[in-house]
């Protein structure tokens, strides 16, 4: 009984002192990207009203070719476009918006490295 009470203290304060003195290494700061993490990946779609189409913006850390598929919300695909991405911010127009339902629709854009994808509600 004696030995359990000596191991139970001994854990007590190992466990006391790994929380009361939190220490922390940062050994070299972090990385800084040319385009901030939570803008690089993102894929942002608005509507263009007068036109009847949708301007996708997304900025690319590569130039190439990729494809914007638009799907409903059964997944079928409603539209499809090619596109070349420049290295950097990219402003894509993508035509015939204006010939889709109203409702949700997944906006997808397919390069080469990877596929990117937003939600998108249509209403008119």
């Amino acid at each position: 009984m004696k030995q359990l009470i000596i191991l139970l203290a001994a854990m007590f304060t190992i466990a006391s002192s790994i929380t009361a003195h939190p220490t922390f290494e940062d050994k070299k700061p972090a990385a800084r990207s040319r385009f901030p993490e939570d803008i690089k990946n993102q894929l942002l779609v608005t509507p263009n009203p007068k036109t009847g189409n949708a301007l996708v913006r997304f900025t690319s850390e590569k130039a190439g070719k990729g494809m914007i598929v638009v799907l409903d919300e059964t997944g079928n695909t409603v539209l499809k476009q090619q596109v070349v991405l420049l290295e950097g911010k990219n402003k894509i127009n993508v035509n015939n918006f204006v010939n889709l339902a109203e409702g949700y629709y997944t906006v997808c854009l397919n390069t080469q490295h990877k596929t990117y994808s937003a939600p998108f509600l249509l209403w008119k």
